[in-house]
């Protein structure tokens, strides 16, 4: 997760790379949907980007300003 995520935060990420996450503390939902398979189950570019930790980032900092 991202940094400036709080400690009563939960989630859970899925196979084709969907990913949800709650943080009741900063009132903030994410849905992440996604089809990492797709061409192929080769492909790895959402992990090695680290795409949805960004997202995340990009979220939170949103919150504070």
């Amino acid at each position: 997760p991202a940094p400036e995520v709080s400690a009563e935060s939960f989630g859970h990420a899925g196979f084709t790379g969907t990913f949800i996450w709650a943080d009741p503390k900063n009132q903030l939902v994410f849905i992440f949907l996604s089809n990492r398979v797709n061409p192929t189950r080769k492909n790895r570019n959402l992990y090695e980007l680290r795409i949805r930790q960004a997202l995340q980032q990009v979220f939170y900092r949103a919150l504070k300003n």
